[in-house]
């Protein structure tokens, strides 16, 4: 199988000053697959270039162009009727073909990461559980290693950055008609990326661990319900907590069918505290978002076969609140939707 990716960014155009900023990408991607009855395998190769311009504005014009490479390896092995066995392994290469002679945009140093995973699944009668161990690696994006304001320090010489990530996680079936699940996580981060004084830069190590419940029934006369809730902890190598990371985070959904053709969703959410940088000041200082709630609901009716009409709120208390700091986000709000399936 191969897929071949073109992308070609409208022109964005800022008017004072008149700066155009053009985006573009092309790559392919090539995968093989094979398998039989106790064995699958799949190899997977990705090529692709990205490129970003800034012209005009009484600024320097900047062209940077960078090529990534990537190359895996995925086996599945189905031990027996219990346990199923899964392995992979990756390498990716980031060379930088092309950079503006701006001394704060020197082309990018390549960078390469090696990485791997192993998860063992269990599976019987009603239960299941898997655990996994995994080391990963995200490579800088070009925002991340290039500048292309003023304001901004470019840095092309960011590792990628790295992590070990444990995880367990266990299922249950009560009945058909209801299951549970819990998934506990552990992640040593390595070369963490960060925003830092106007500038990305990778900090030493940083730490994310939690834990996730979930429930899903349908023991309620026509109701479907599904809750969960998440705790999450995160600190790095100075002490700070990791950004637009929630504490605590509880989600809850009820669909109610009243009929064939009328139902009723009704969700609630509460994202606790959490932090965010202060994008107003351009500094690496991050300031806490305070907790809040949210209700939504929406009313369906099937107004033909091919035809439904639906009819919602949302955050019905107008709630006020930051999902980043800086930029409120829109209080209650109402809306129409017509589907139609032709």
């Amino acid at each position: 199988m191969m897929i071949i990716k073109i992308y070609d960014a409208i022109d964005y155009v800022t008017h004072y000053p008149l700066v155009t900023y053009d985006d573009s990408r092309v790559g392919t991607t090539l995968k093989a697959t094979r398998e039989d009855e106790s064995h699958q395998s799949s190899i997977t190769f990705l090529a692709e270039q990205n490129e970003h311009q800034r012209l005009g504005g009484g600024l320097d014009d900047v062209n940077s162009k960078v090529l990534n490479l990537n190359a895996s390896l995925s086996d599945t092995w189905f031990i027996d009727k219990d346990f199923t066995l899964e392995m992979g392994i990756s390498y990716a290469y980031m060379h930088s073909l092309e950079a503006s002679e701006d001394a704060d945009l020197n082309p990018a140093d390549d960078k390469e990461a090696l990485d791997a995973q192993l998860k063992l699944l269990y599976e019987k009668g009603k239960s299941s559980a898997s655990l996994s161990v995994a080391k990963k690696s995200r490579m800088p994006t070009m925002d991340e290693m290039f500048t292309y304001f003023p304001w901004n320090v470019a840095n092309p010489f960011l590792k990628p950055e790295q992590s070990m990530q444990y995880s367990l996680g266990y299922r249950y079936r009560v009945d058909f008609k209801t299951n549970f699940s819990i998934d506990t996580y552990y992640y040593d981060i390595k070369d963490l990326i960060v925003d830092e004084n106007s500038s990305y830069v990778n900090r030493d190590t940083a730490l994310h661990y939690g834990v996730e419940f979930r429930l899903h029934t349908k023991m309620l006369y026509k109701q479907e319900i599904d809750l969960s809730y998440a705790y999450a902890k995160t600190e790095d190598s100075e002490g700070n907590a990791l950004e637009l990371v929630p504490e605590h985070k509880i989600r809850l959904e009820d669909s109610v069918r009243f009929s064939r053709d009328v139902s009723l969703f009704l969700a609630y959410t509460f994202i606790g505290s959490q932090y965010s940088q202060n994008s107003a000041t351009y500094t690496s200082e991050l300031e806490k978002l305070e907790s809040y709630n949210l209700f939504d609901a929406q009313l369906s009716y099937k107004l033909y076969t091919s035809t439904q009409l639906s009819v919602g709120v949302k955050n019905i208390l107008d709630e006020l609140y930051q999902s980043n700091y800086g930029y409120p986000t829109e209080g209650r709000s109402f809306y129409i939707n017509v589907q139609v399936k032709i």
